[in-house]
Parts: C-alpha cells; sequence; structure tokens
C-alpha cells in the first residue's frame, strides 16, 4: 500500500536532508521506496502471499523501521528550506508538484497503454495461467509492477515531505491506507488485477478528496466521513465483483 512504500522512503530522505544535499536524499528516499516494492515483490511472487494481506503486513515493518530511524521523534526540515523546491516551486503559476504528478500519471498511463510491457502487466493481473502459457514471464513482471509502485508511491511521499518540511513515522494506523485504495477502487481498478488505469484512478481519487473536501467545508463530524468512505469502497468493491460475475 501506499504508506507501507513511502514512509521509510521518505523518512529517510528527511534524515538525510539534515546533513546530505537535498538531491542524495531525494535519490536515497527513492531507492529505498524501489527496494520495498521490490521486497513486497518478491514476498508476494515466490511466496505465493495474497498481494493485499502481503503488503498490509510489509506496513508495519516499515512502519517499525522508520521509527528506527527517526527513533521516534519529528523531522523538521525548516532549517534546510532548500529540500521543499521538489514541490513548493513554480513553473507557469503552478507548483512542481503537480507538474510531477502530471508527468508521472502521463508517462505511465504511455507505458501501460502503449508498451509491451504494459499490456503484460495487464495480461500477468487478468489471468496469470493463460499470460504464462502465451509465454508472459508473470513473476517477473509482477515483481518489476511493484517495484515500479514502490518507486511512484516514495514519490509521492517525498513530494508531500518537500510540501510541509518535516518527516514522521506513524504509529502503525491505516486511515490513508484505506483512503487510497478506496479511490483506486472507485476509479474502475479492480481489486482483484488485470483492469484499470491511470486516468481512471486519478479521477477517483479526485471524488475521495471531494468527499472529504465537502465533508470539511460543512463543518460535519469527521467520523461521518469515514463511515461514508467505508461505504463507497464496499459499494465499488461490490460493483466490481458483480461485474466480473456478469462476464464469467
Amino acid at each position: 500500500m501506499y504508506r507501507s512504500k513511502t514512509e521509510t522512503g521518505y523518512v529517510t530522505a528527511a534524515h538525510l536532508a539534515l546533513s546530505a544535499p537535498p538531491a542524495v536524499a531525494i535519490l536515497a528516499g527513492l531507492a529505498v521506496g524501489l527496494v520495498v516494492g521490490l521486497v513486497n515483490g518478491v514476498v508476494t511472487t515466490f511466496f505465493r502471499i495474497n498481494s493485499l494481506i502481503a503488503t498490509l503486513a510489509m506496513s508495519f515493518v516499515v512502519a517499525g523501521l522508520a521509527s528506527l530511524v527517526t527513533g521516534g521523534n519529528l523531522i523538521i526540515l525548516y532549517s534546510h528550506p532548500s529540500f521543499g523546491d521538489l514541490a513548493r516551486t513554480s513553473f507557469l503559476s503552478v507548483n512542481t508538484s503537480t507538474w510531477i504528478m502530471v508527468i508521472a500519471v502521463v508517462l505511465l498511463t504511455i507505458v501501460l497503454a502503449r508498451t509491451t510491457a504494459g499490456r503484460y502487466m495487464y495480461a500477468a493481473g487478468g489471468n496469470a495461467e493463460a499470460a504464462r502459457l502465451a509465454g508472459v514471464r508473470v513473476q517477473l513482471i509482477k515483481v518489476v509492477t511493484f517495484v515500479v509502485s514502490g518507486g511512484a508511491a516514495a514519490l509521492g511521499g517525498l513530494i508531500d515531505t518537500s510540501r510541509v518540511l518535516s518527516a514522521q513515522a506513524s504509529n502503525g494506523e491505516t486511515a490513508l491506507t484505506f483512503t487510497v485504495l478506496a479511490g483506486i477502487v472507485v476509479g474502475g481498478t479492480s481489486i482483484l488485477g488485470g483492469e484499470g488505469g491511470i486516468w481512471r484512478t486519478v479521477v477517483g481519487v479526485l471524488f475521495i478528496a471531494l468527499i472529504g473536501n465537502g465533508f470539511d467545508l460543512l463543518g460535519l463530524n469527521p467520523l461521518y466521513e469515514q463511515i461514508t468512505l467505508g461505504a463507497v469502497l464496499l459499494i465499488a468493491v461490490g460493483i466490481d465483483a458483480w461485474s466480473r460475475l456478469r462476464t464469467a
């Protein structure tokens, strides 16, 4: 999940930024995200553990490692404002964080829609056995997918850290994890794999953000927001399962 792949990355980057150049810290954070993605991919693929369970379990491991890095303290980077250049500078009156998001979305969309590797990813997620019989190296494709996911998630964590100039290990809460999952599923990506798209995910995440912003503007109890997000997630997963049954 998002948190399990980013936390050690952005905490490591913030810790290094206290004594190293920002570029070095950012590259180190990305490298950590890629490594966590690789570990998730290996555990899921070669040990045949359910990807959702493996990633949730890894989130607790990563949270513990992040706490070790920080000593349980909040890392403040206000005295190192250059680290904020990643997300807080502007180009054409738009923050670089937004430009990075747009570039990442476009590149990943092209990879998934226009390249052989992207088609293999869909095939491996939709029907691994059929893909294997067609000559696709399913295990390798799955590991590569996890690595890419880890790198993308780490980049998201780095942007967030750059924006607020602080980082802290979480206490193991999973609210953000399931909020992200809700956005992905609402965007039409099947939780069972093989179906989805980057632009659809962007729309789903924006929809979830719109719900949260609406609750804030109306001054409603945040507990109702949690209930709503849970209901939306259940409905989206139910629709996905129903549509698969109809096409089976």
